[in-house]
């Protein structure tokens, strides 16, 4: 009896040989989606977390509106011109994550008090805001572009540091 039985198991198991190919004809394709899919969504987070870490340098900088440079001179903070501008340090700070960052666009915009267009003519207080967006076929790993973004996107909000307009009385003793 015992034989039979296993000659029963032996005989159908040979029978399911084919059985097993068309079930991993039919599964293959979903768990490669599924892998793929899982290694962009983890490609798009990564590049979030750099993006953001750009916005909020460049922030950062912006924030100070005015520096003192080597030579102990003040310099001025611009959006895209001079050494340090908030675009460089952004796109810096990009490149340095291993990102490119030739296609990369930097705006600044103030959200109170009047409007300006570069971080040193903000007043002390004045909450503004850096937007940092890169084009998403510049970092995605796999082109796949039915699914993905056109572009990603982040931005970082301060206030500004800049310091009160002051000036010194020079009819004041000096003793």
């Amino acid at each position: 009896m015992v034989f039979l039985r296993m000659k029963w198991i032996s005989k159908n198991h040979r029978a399911r040989n084919g059985a097993v190919a068309v079930e991993l004809a039919i599964c293959a394709p979903f768990v490669f989606l599924m892998v793929v899919g899982l290694l962009e969504l983890s490609r798009m987070a990564q590049v979030q977390q750099i993006l953001s870490n750009a916005a909020r340098e460049g922030a950062r900088l912006s924030a100070q509106g005015l520096i003192i440079n080597s030579t102990g001179s003040s310099t001025q903070i611009n959006l895209n011109s001079g050494t340090p501008s908030v675009t460089s340090i952004v796109k810096d700070t990009i490149a340095r994550a291993g990102l490119p960052s030739t296609n990369v666009t930097v705006q600044f915009a103030a959200l109170t008090g009047t409007p300006i267009t570069h971080p040193y003519q903000a007043v002390k207080g004045q909450v503004f805001k850096v937007t940092v967006t890169i084009p998403y076929a510049d970092v995605n790993n796999i082109n796949f572009n039915m699914f993905s973004p056109s572009s990603m996107t982040s931005s970082a909000t301060m206030v500004s540091l800049v310091d009160d307009p002051f000036s010194i009385n020079a009819t004041l003793p000096t003793n």
